[in-house]
């Protein structure tokens, strides 16, 4: 097992504990909203961690179609968020995005014109590269989402106060750290072979939503349980952390 596959393991255990948390624990759309951006993160990260671990380039496509599942309604669904937690009123923004993700996924799933090769990088594992022919456009609905949800942030934390403005501004962190490091991932597919262990930061998301949820009741959920939570999720990610840190440093030293 290499660094890609750990980080896509701890990306996925992550996720998955936060989204069974606000599941359980949730009371209103805006927390459903985010369990679901959760399952998203966490097919990236199962997905992630399976194309690290097979070795022939068809089974790896298989798992990259997977991992886009949830990959391609990421931005989406956040983008859908943060819209309701900040109460902006755009329903047809919104409905276009989706209309766009639904594209997307049948194009993933049922032609070649969005994932069609895969080269194999590092010596390790095989990525989607070089890019298919409409890989490109959601690679800018992608970035343009990040930046657009970064935006709209940056703006409210600007004019919120106390508690408010704490929540906005854990948010805020979480989108540097998530997309930030995930954003890594997009290098190989254009042939730029920066090993994406920074894809470690999409991990961080639930970690810092999770203090937030603790430390300012950003759901209003109880503190004990959500305390109990977050160092469950703590105490696994330092674990994976550790661990991905000694395969990374045993791949450098191979090389």
């Amino acid at each position: 097992m290499n660094v890609f596959s750990f980080t896509g393991l701890a990306i996925g255990i992550l996720s998955s504990l936060m989204a069974l948390f606000i599941f359980v624990r949730g009371r209103s759309k805006l927390h459903y909203l985010w369990g679901v951006f959760c399952i998203s993160v966490m097919f990236w990260g199962f997905g992630g961690y399976r194309i690290g671990s097979v070795s022939n380039p068809a089974e790896a496509l298989l798992w990259w179609r997977i991992a886009y599942t949830g990959v391609i309604f990421i931005p989406i669904l956040f983008a859908h968020f943060v819209h309701r937690f900040l109460l902006i009123n755009r329903p047809r923004f919104l409905y276009f995005l989706y209309g766009a993700g639904f594209i997307f996924l049948g194009l993933n799933w049922f032609t070649r014109l969005f994932i069609r090769d895969a080269r194999l990088v590092f010596n390790e594992f095989y990525y989607i590269s070089p890019p298919a022919p409409l890989y490109a456009p959601f690679v800018v609905l992608f970035v343009g989402l990040v930046l657009y949800t970064t935006i709209i942030f940056y703006r409210a934390y600007r004019v919120s106060e106390g508690m408010r403005r704490m929540q906005i501004k854990y948010f805020f962190i979480a989108i540097v750290a998530g997309y930030g490091g995930g954003s890594t991932s997009f290098l190989p597919v254009y042939g730029v072979d920066v090993y994406p262990v920074l894809n470690i930061g999409v991990a961080l998301f639930p970690i810092i939503i999770g203090y937030a949820i603790f430390r300012y009741r950003l759901f209003d959920v109880r503190a004990i349980v959500a305390r109990s939570v977050v160092y469950l999720i703590l105490s696994t990610l330092v674990a994976l952390i550790f661990t991905s840190l000694s395969v990374f440093f045993s791949f450098i030293l191979r090389r």
